[in-house]
């Protein structure tokens, strides 16, 4: 476990970088769409284009972090398609700030699996 915890937050540290912010975030998800949709049409099997990747492994990167800290109580069964379609709906909504990626990421989650407030 303290490997893998390593390994999430030197992927943070370096993925902080490709996705600072909302408009960051919202580029990767605008090519990650554009590939779903040419695989879907048959234009491409997989397009193997470094923002796409990127874009997916930000995104379940952090989702699986919040996911497995309890900060978020996402179903075992929730899969990866659906992390990033949540994901992919919530920051397509303008915000009046501009939060770090890692942080739109935790908001869209909670937003659809709030953990239980305790008492």
């Amino acid at each position: 476990m303290f490997k893998f915890i390593v390994f999430l937050f030197i992927f943070f540290m370096t993925a902080q970088s490709l996705y600072d912010d909302g408009h960051d975030l919202n580029e990767g998800r605008i090519e990650y769409e554009k590939n779903v949709s040419e695989v879907e049409q048959g234009f491409a099997s997989v397009k193997h284009d470094f923002k796409v990747f990127t874009y997916k492994g930000y995104v379940l990167g952090v989702s699986k972090f919040v996911s497995s800290t309890g900060i978020v109580c996402s179903p075992s069964d929730l899969t990866n398609d659906q992390i990033l379609s949540i994901v992919g709906d919530y920051i397509q909504k303008p915000t009046k700030s501009n939060p770090s990626a890692a942080v739109l990421i935790f908001d869209a989650l909670e937003s659809v699996y709030p953990c239980p407030k305790t008492k």
